[in-house]
This record gives structure tokens, sequence and C-alpha cells, in this order.
């Protein structure tokens, strides 16, 4: 199909060696997913077309496998992503959003380049100590975890398993898709990355996807902020490691890195953005729920705390690079 090109030649490469350096640097990259519904012969097609055009220097650089994480089974995408690995490919996989002990093992000693969610991970005591042990970045996002009610309940709550032999079974609650009656402040300040920073494991703060949870990067860093009382100076550390992380090879990032030293004020007149609608408002399937929670005292506390922490973050911020992959 074209549509694949169509979708990415306007961001080639041409186009981004092009950009003035004198401006804030924006790096953006693709990454191609593998569906969980897929079957294990699509999924060999998409990675052999990130492939295809990674050599054609059409901006993909790398794959990962998410989707709904109570359909497929690590046995069936484990050929393609091993693939992927021999074709040079860094891999990120969408783990422990539901509870897989037996998956989440697995995804753990196949060693990606990131792993995304880790929910559950963190919450199983030998599988956080082999997730440290590997020292794998791990993409975080609160609000795609409260909106899918993964953390629902704190520590608690069921969710789908997937058992050690790689088959797949449906789950309970801490797993469903759509968390109804969340509160979204003490939801949002049960989330594991609280953990996660104060163990000093290596973290990016990501969206997932912000059309399907209404959400923007800048939302997700003013929510932990304001949710987990996080300093300006630790927005900027998370900001600038995260660079680490992405998949843009040497020289995007070396050309990213200069532009690493901060700003002032007067060069912020466009950030931040606005925040009015903070806490994020949730997509229309939901509006009911919005409607019966945006009263809500501790919502409205967010609310103020997350515009005071991008007021006092507006200088400080302004220089930072805006990378995506």
């Amino acid at each position: 199909s074209d549509y694949p090109l169509g979708a990415i030649r306007p961001i080639g490469s041409g186009e981004v060696a092009t950009a003035s350096t004198s401006a804030p640097a924006i790096v953006a990259r693709l990454i191609l997913s593998v569906d969980r519904r897929e079957t294990s012969e699509e999924a060999t097609r998409t990675v052999r077309l990130a492939a295809k055009l990674r050599d054609g220097n059409r901006g993909v650089v790398g794959v990962d496998l998410s989707g709904d994480p109570t359909r497929g089974c690590w046995a069936t995408f484990y050929p393609p992503l091993a693939l992927a690995r021999q074709l040079g490919l860094p891999i990120t996989l969408h783990c422990g959003e539901v509870i897989t002990p037996g998956e989440e093992a697995a995804m753990l000693h196949f060693r990606p380049e990131r792993l995304g969610h880790c929910v559950k991970t963190v919450r199983d005591e030998e599988l956080w100590r082999q997730l440290r042990k590997t020292g794998t970045p791990v993409e975080l996002c609160i609000t795609s975890n409260v909106i899918t009610d993964s953390i629902h309940g704190g520590n608690g709550g069921g969710g789908g398993r997937n058992d050690n032999d790689g088959s797949s079974n449906g789950g309970g609650g801490g797993g469903g898709k759509g968390a109804k009656g969340i509160n979204t402040a003490a939801a949002a300040a049960r989330h594991h990355l609280r953990i996660m920073f104060s163990a000093g494991h290596p973290i990016c703060i990501c969206t997932d996807d912000p059309g399907v949870f209404s959400t923007t990067l800048s939302r997700e860093y003013a929510l932990a902020a304001a949710s987990m009382e996080l300093r300006d100076d630790d927005l900027r550390r998370l900001a600038v490691q995260a660079m680490d992380f992405a998949f843009l090879g040497v020289s995007a990032v070396s050309a990213a890195a200069s532009h690493r030293t901060l700003g002032t004020a007067a060069d912020a007149s466009h950030w931040p953005p606005d925040v009015s609608s903070v806490p994020y408002s949730q997509p229309a399937s939901m509006a009911s729920d919005v409607e019966r929670h945006k009263n809500d005292a501790a919502n409205k506390a967010l609310a103020v705390a997350v515009r005071r922490q991008l007021e006092i973050g507006v200088a400080a911020w302004s220089g930072l690079p805006k990378t995506m992959t």
C-alpha cells in the first residue's frame, strides 16, 4: 500500500535536515506498531516494512508491540521481533498493563531498547527486581493508565493474565478499557512513576496516544508534577534524559543536544500551552463521567497546582528541546 509512504513523507529526513539550527530543536521520527491482534505473519510484514522505510531514509526508526494487552500472546510475536533485532531495528514493548507474569518475564528477558507502562511489573516484587537489573528505560503514561483502569485501586486490581505457556485469557478489574468513576488526582498519585523515580530507574514521561486519551505531553508533565510533587529540576532532568532513550541515531541526538541550554521567560511567549481544561478532557464516550466529576475538590486542586507549576516553570522550560519518537 502507498498509505505508509504518503503518511510519513512530510517528515522525511530532507525536511528535517534543512531546518534552521538557530531554532529550538524539534526532531521527530516514527515507530511502526505491531498490534496484538495481528498474526505472526502480519507482524513480520510490519517489521520488514519498518526496515525498508528506515533504509530508505523515510523517517521510520523502530517498531513496537502494542494494543489490547488481553489479546494475543508473546509466542506469536517473538519471531517477528527477533527478526526486527536482526535487522537492527530498536524495539519497544508495551508491558504489564494487566497482570501477565509469564509474558512480562519473557519481555524482560528479551531486553528491548524500551518498555512501555510496566504498571503491574513494578507491583510484582520479582518482576520489579528483574526490571531494575536490566535497566531498560520505561515509557510512563499517567493519563492512559488512569483511563484504562490499569492503576485503579493502587496495588490491587485484577487484569487479564497470560499463563506462562503463552496462552491468553481475558481479565477482570485493573485492566478494563474505560475506568469509570475514577478520581483523577487520587489515581494519578498512585501511579508507579513515583516508585521508579525514587529508585532512580530510567524513565520517560509519554502520552501513549494523545488522540485516544485526549492529552498532551505538556499536560502529562504537569500532571506528574502536581500529583507527585516533583520539582522543576526533577522535570527538567526527566525531559533531558529522555533524549538518551530516543530512537534517533547518534547524529540526530547530538544535534538536539546542542539546544539543551535553558532560555528565559522572554523566549516563552507561546509557552506554556493553554491549560484551562486541566485536568484533561476525556474522550467523548466518557463525557458523562467527566460531567459527574468536574466539581470534584481533588481535581480542582489538581488544576490549580498544574497551572501554578506551569507558570513557575516557564523560564526554565522554554529552552528545552521538544523531542518526539
